[in-house]
């Protein structure tokens, strides 16, 4: 019943995302990966709601790129791809659009295969949702992908 997810998520959404943040923020990398999937899930069954702290949870996400690869990191990639392809249109163009397309470009730099791989499948995603964007520059865009 995808009407009462969503009602049930717009509903407890507030307290989801304070314990799903704090998972994220966590030392342990199991935390983590179960706090991406979490944001991967709301945002693929309920769009609308996600929509109103899309800005908040893509910076959290995206801060949590860099450094060590532990075991499930990529679960970020995907919760960072489902985050841009349900509200692309919510988060902000000028920063947080050029901040997440830095952020995967520099994380698809790293030399471990299958974390390159997760991190250009979310850098696929990522440019597919902001090319439906009405309004975007591709001048902004287009010169971090291209140098």
């Amino acid at each position: 019943n995808a009407g009462g997810v969503t009602n049930t998520l717009r509903i407890y959404f507030d307290e989801i995302r304070d314990i799903t943040t704090k998972y994220l923020m966590a030392k342990q990398w199991q935390r983590k990966r179960q706090a991406a999937e979490v944001f991967s899930a709301i945002a693929s069954k309920a769009p609308d709601v996600m929509s109103t702290k899309a800005n908040e949870i893509m910076g959290m996400l995206i801060a949590e790129l860099p450094g060590r690869i532990w075991e499930g990191k990529t679960s970020l990639f995907t919760a960072v791809a489902k985050v841009m392809e349900s509200s692309a249109k919510d988060i902000n163009v000028a920063m947080g659009v050029v901040t997440v397309i830095d952020a995967l470009l520099a994380e698809c730099a790293r030399t471990k295969s299958d974390y390159r791989k997760a991190a250009l499948e979310a850098l696929d995603a990522t440019l597919v949702a902001v090319s439906a964007i009405d309004g975007v520059d591709d001048d902004i865009i287009v010169p971090k992908i291209v140098s």
